[in-house]
């Protein structure tokens, strides 16, 4: 990350929030998505404890409260995937 800049490591991890998000529930509802990063809308109940928390903590409003890079991949929801599994 260059300076003040808002983009870096930080940002991404928020896009691969987002798009988690999108792929879970929302590939639908372009609408629902935006309510979603507006905080006016929540992840519906349907989506497992795991994946939730996954999701919220990689879109986190603040982001010096989000995960690095590395935080992210060693998060409950993806820790105990192997590649060969989703494949």
């Amino acid at each position: 990350m260059r300076g003040d800049s808002p983009f870096g490591v930080k940002a991404d991890c928020f896009s691969v929030g987002v798009l988690m998000a999108v792929c879970a529930v929302w590939h639908k509802s372009e609408a629902d998505v935006y309510r979603f990063l507006d905080r006016q809308k929540k992840l519906p109940k349907c989506v497992p404890a795991e994946l939730r928390h996954f999701i919220l903590t990689l879109t986190a409003a603040d982001p010096a409260k989000r995960p690095s890079a590395q935080q992210a991949l060693a998060h409950p929801f993806l820790a105990g995937m192997r590649l060969e599994e989703l494949v």
